[in-house]
């Protein structure tokens, strides 16, 4: 079975997201609170999908999402950034079609985002789809 990444630095919105992903999923959340921590986790093994904060105190989630996109993971921002937030704070532009989903639950939802990975026809095009070969292991029980 593979694990979806949940990078954040705050304990309580650590908890509460953590919380609903396993609501909505068989994967084992890693919860990872700083971007070296993240990087240990996925050098090990890479995740099924990565949802990440971007503003992680004095530093950014940029260079682990672009790496993970580099490996074919689907990445999300978890953040209350608008898009014109992100690209200040330097989003690189290999980053501007990251979906972001937004900590105060508005659209598109956790739910909405898992809901498309086993239906990918559901697909919002607002909403990143699962790439294909996790959208396989997610049926075959590896997801």
């Amino acid at each position: 079975m593979g694990y979806i990444l949940l990078l954040e630095d705050e304990s309580l919105i650590s908890t509460i997201i953590s919380k609903k992903l396993e609501n909505l999923v068989d994967d084992e959340i890693v919860v990872c609170r700083s971007v070296e921590t993240a990087f240990d986790r996925v050098l090990k093994s890479l995740p099924n999908a990565a949802f990440l904060d971007v503003n992680l105190g004095d530093e950014t989630s940029f260079d682990i999402a672009t790496w993970l996109l580099e490996q074919s993971i689907a990445v999300y921002f978890l953040t209350s950034y608008s898009r014109q937030s992100l690209q200040a704070l330097g989003m690189p532009q290999e980053l501007e079609n990251v979906q972001i989903v937004s900590k105060s639950s508005a659209a598109p939802t956790l739910a909405e985002i898992v809901r498309t990975w086993d239906n990918p026809e559901l697909t919002d095009p607002d909403i990143t789809p699962l790439p294909p070969a996790k959208r396989q292991s997610r049926r075959q029980g590896g997801l």
